[in-house]
């Protein structure tokens, strides 16, 4: 993450101007700026993630419909194999 550029002086300027009081539109600038310095995620970001999400969930989709395809295999070997056992 590159360095964050804010002009902090005028962030507490624009917020005394509006009426709120020097300690307290410090406070507010100083908490903008450790946000902005840890990062914030984009718009690409998000997509980027929803991206991953999408294809995450098609795999695992795949992976589920192969556990109930094995499952409805073995299933249908048990009624089979009990039926037989039952006819003989």
């Amino acid at each position: 993450m590159g360095a964050v550029m804010l002009d902090t002086l005028s962030m507490v300027k624009k917020l005394k101007n509006a009426g709120v009081p020097e300690q307290q539109a410090e406070a507010q600038v100083a908490l903008v700026y450790e946000m902005a310095e840890k990062g914030f995620a984009t718009k690409s970001d998000i997509a980027h993630l929803s991206d991953k999400m999408d294809a995450m969930e098609n795999r695992l989709l795949l992976k589920l419909s192969g556990i109930m395809f094995t499952l409805m295999t073995i299933a249908v070997a048990v009624i089979i194999a009990t039926l037989q056992h039952h006819v003989k």
